[in-house]
């Protein structure tokens, strides 16, 4: 089985290699998952204490999956708007504003 994962894990990162024009210094462990869904719940549940109230800032527009993962963690979804006039990029201050003692 580690024999399995490890030229997996090679031929990943000749393509990622090759495929982006540019030479990897080392080889990285690869994790493959059914889409981002898993991941990004997963992260999110390893930041934040289930039902705790706990906040996490998201990019709006982005993805929705973050808005629902964030809830399907019990914890509090924070909007921060990335607007046009800015280049679709997010104000420094209003991501400072947003950020309270239950940011995580």
């Amino acid at each position: 089985m580690t024999m399995r994962l490890l030229l997996f894990s090679d031929v990943h990162c000749d393509a990622t290699a090759a495929s982006r024009l540019v030479e990897l210094s080392e080889r990285v462990d690869v994790v493959v998952g059914a889409g981002a869904k898993p991941f990004i719940a997963y992260t999110i549940a390893s930041v934040t204490d289930y039902g705790a109230g706990d906040e996490v800032i998201y990019p709006v527009p982005g993805f929705p999956i973050y808005e629902s993962q964030i809830a399907a963690n019990v914890a509090v979804p924070v909007p921060i708007f990335l607007r046009e006039s800015r280049g679709f990029a997010f104000d420094p201050a209003e991501l400072e504003a947003k950020i309270t003692g239950k940011t995580r």
